[in-house]
């Protein structure tokens, strides 16, 4: 209970704790370090897909082929930018995929 700043129960009975900032996990972010596949050419989020489209000059900005973006995606069983709802790419270099069977309503 010392190290927490704030704690509250949710609607849903969980509990949310926030640790007080001298408790608090240090991150790679905390100390300047990039992850092992960060691209030196993303400084922050980028979009590579929109609604199905690829975003060729944001490719291009980060030194990237349209073939690497290709592999990425079937390397997640996604055989066309056309299934892809949004794609970007994170600053730790890693892809983030929102398919656009995901999106359904409910």
């Amino acid at each position: 209970m010392a190290d927490v700043d704030y704690a509250i129960f949710e609607t849903d009975g969980s509990l949310s704790v926030l640790k007080k900032e001298a408790k608090q996990n240090v991150t790679k972010r905390d100390m300047n370090v990039r992850g092992e596949n960060a691209n030196p050419n993303v400084s922050h989020p980028a979009s590579v897909i929109t609604d199905g489209k690829v975003r060729e000059n944001n490719l291009k900005k980060m030194n990237l082929s349209k073939q690497w973006l290709m592999d990425r995606l079937k390397e997640t069983g996604i055989q066309h930018p056309a299934e892809v709802f949004y794609a970007e790419i994170q600053t730790d270099g890693t892809l983030y995929i929102d398919k656009k069977e995901d999106t359904s309503p409910e």
